[in-house]
């Protein structure tokens, strides 16, 4: 494991009367860094969490965390995450907390699979507790659940505020217009309407979480946020017979997941329901809602989520020990083929993998030795890739036809190879997706020539890999044995299907990507890590290991499109004279990359239209030719037509 211990000498910086150690680093996130602290004045242990100023670049995050920094002022509960002081200067801003070490309760449900009801109630009162608090004191927290509610010494503590307004301000009517505030699964059917976020969103959010304690499952479960709202909506509540629960508990869960809001609890109908009652003495008194004057605190202006060594301090947290001690090369998936005259559908091999010895320092950023290694890799790659290509000659077609089947002595025929084409061209349209999206990531990756800001280079590569390891994780559903009758994709005859050939091709095709396309996102998920990016809270709602497929993905990502397309338009040269004559050089590539990020752009507009229906996908898009586009010369007409595409792409 590589530890910043070996680079600092025991050397303790200090704030005030708190101090640190630069090689106690125990976290750290897109632009600060955490470390064990000490109290010198009572030698207690705290977190000290350092944001560079540099890297904040937008006001909507200093927003973000004033509201977080004011609201956790204004808390005094064992059962919320204490904050001890601010300070700022002018390179940095120090935010000192409570340090806890015992993890959260994410962790515990995952470790143990489910808690019994005794312990599950007192964990569930003490929530209740500081919940109580935060309504007393006018806010909402808007992203209650498991992994905010850390642990500390078997008293849980509710963490990351970051979401937290106050509960008639303007941002609470304003967000989720644009884009959900808050994680899926525990969000009430109004949030996942974009109906606005009140009180009873967080009610809604303990009674998810209550049920996940007591049988280890969230009640509603889907692939997408719609599918969510359909099961929500349309699916009756079902509490499992085993284990057995008490009917106090049966009625909390029912009272928080009322789909009618004017039905649902409140915060302080919590405390004095049976569950609470009968275990602890009502404490909830009536108080009138006041805004907390904070005007002491100095405004940092970015939230960051911390990376963590041994600890959960708040969402987002990632392990040290998970990074890679070597670097990784992934290979260009640049294989082209062409058809043959049976007209089957011929899968390129998956890309591969190459280990690469450890750098002689861990500290240093690797993307400049990782570009240049890979340059060689590709190169060598490509070379066989045409070889072996010039006597393969087969090809990807979109839609190709006369599919041939495989008969099994002991079965009925399988239909006509005609019959199965609209479930080859849907699983075509998938495969070439993820094929799309791989390719142009490197080709991203191995030139220098595209500079975007604020980071946004490095988002989108990790949007871009985090979507492919969605699309294939769901593809590898259907060749899943212990999952034969999950037909994700509404393949039709889909049992006399898995017996064709063609199913059988892309099986094997399937079960390799996943393999490889998992390896890519692992790796492009740990560079993210290693880098400091500029805090965005858009891209720290996406930036996980949560391989769930959800609108909100689509419509985030293309927001980053569009901002990457309006800088990109924005550096072409001015109208020429001659519209026929060349652009310089110079200007090749980003005219290359914006038609690609244009085509992106539009794969998640139909995907949002046909969320699932992904015949109708299948056939409104030539994916398998964008997967081929090369970059070439181009003039000023194309560069004008162009201009129009995105602009139309842009204002949709």
């Amino acid at each position: 494991m590589l530890i910043n211990r070996c680079y600092y000498p025991e050397t303790r910086k200090a704030i005030d009367h708190y101090s640190y150690a630069l090689n106690e680093e125990i976290g750290r996130g897109f632009s600060s860094k955490v470390y064990r602290g000490r109290d010198e004045n009572t030698q207690m242990t705290v977190a000290v969490k350092v944001i560079d100023m540099k890297m904040v670049k937008q006001s909507i995050h200093a927003t973000l965390l004033k509201n977080e920094i004011n609201a956790l002022k204004s808390f005094n509960s064992k059962n919320i995450l204490k904050l001890h002081d601010v300070f700022q200067t002018q390179n940095n801003t120090y935010i000192i907390t409570e340090y806890c070490d015992s993890g959260d309760l994410s962790g515990v449900i995952k470790k143990r699979g489910r808690i019994d009801e005794p312990e599950v109630l007192r964990i569930m009162n003490e929530i209740i507790t500081g919940l109580l608090e935060i309504n007393q004191k006018g806010y909402i927290h808007r992203d209650i659940k498991p992994a905010n509610i850390l642990i500390e010494k078997q008293t849980p503590k509710i963490a990351d505020f970051g979401f937290a307004v106050q509960i008639n301000s303007m941002e609470v009517k304003q967000q989720g217009r644009h884009y959900n505030v808050g994680t899926p699964l525990y969000m009430s059917p109004q949030a996942l309407r974009q109906q606005g976020h009140t009180e009873k969103g967080d009610v809604w959010a303990m009674g998810v979480m209550f049920f996940e304690m007591l049988f280890g499952q969230t009640p509603f479960t889907a692939q997408t946020e719609q599918g969510l709202l359909t099961a929500i909506l349309h699916h009756h509540l079902v509490i499992p017979s085993h284990p057995s629960i008490s009917d106090a508990s049966k009625d909390f869960i029912r009272r928080c997941l009322c789909i009618d809001e004017n039905q649902r609890m409140r915060v302080k109908d919590m405390a004095t329901h049976p569950i609470y009652s009968q275990y602890c003495p009502p404490i909830y008194k009536p108080v009138p809602l006041q805004t907390q004057q904070s005007s002491n605190v100095p405004t940092p202006a970015t939230r960051t989520p911390i990376i963590n060594k041994d600890r959960s301090q708040s969402q987002g947290i990632r392990d040290f020990q998970s990074r890679p001690k070597c670097q990784t090369q992934i290979h260009n998936d640049s294989k082209v083929s062409k058809r043959c005259p049976s007209e089957m559908y011929h899968l390129p091999h998956p890309p591969t993998t190459v280990i690469e010895p450890p750098t002689s320092d861990p500290m240093r950023s690797k993307s400049q030795k990782q570009i240049t290694e890979s340059r060689k890799t590709i190169t060598q790659e490509n070379q066989l890739e045409k070889r072996s290509f010039k006597k393969n000659n087969t090809v990807l077609q979109e839609r190709s036809i006369n599919v041939q089947t495989q008969v099994s002595q002991n079965t009925t025929p399988v239909q006509s190879p005609m019959k199965f084409k609209s479930n080859n061209d849907i699983l075509f349209a998938q495969i070439n997706y993820c094929r799309f999206l791989y390719k142009f990531s490197q080709q991203i990756i191995n030139s220098r020539q595209l500079t975007l800001s604020n980071g946004l280079k490095e988002k989108l590569l990790f949007l871009m890999a985090k979507n492919i390891a969605m699309k294939i994780s769901k593809l590898h559903t259907i060749i899943d044995k212990e999952n034969s009758k999950d037909n994700t994709f509404q393949l039709e005859d889909f049992d006399i299907y898995r017996k064709a050939e063609s199913f059988q091709k892309f099986s094997q095709a399937i079960a390799e990507y996943n393999e490889n396309y998992k390896r890519y996102f692992e790796k492009t998920y740990q560079m993210i890590v290693n880098k400091s990016l500029p805090q965005d809270k858009k891209f720290e709602a996406l930036f996980d290991k949560d391989l769930s497929e959800f609108e909100s993905f689509y419509f985030i990502t293309q927001s980053y499109l569009r901002q990457a397309l309006q800088e990109l338009k924005n550096e072409f040269p001015t109208q020429s004279s001659d519209l026929d004559a060349f652009l310089p050089e110079e200007y090749n590539f980003s005219y290359f990359v914006s038609q690609q990020l244009s085509n992106y752009l539009l794969i998640c507009h139909c995907t949002l239209q046909n969320m699932n229906d992904y015949k109708k996908f299948s056939k409104m898009l030539k994916i398998d030719q964008m997967v081929d586009q090369k970059q070439n010369r181009c003039t000023y007409r194309q560069v004008e037509e162009l201009r129009g595409k995105i602009q139309e792409l842009i204002s949709k």
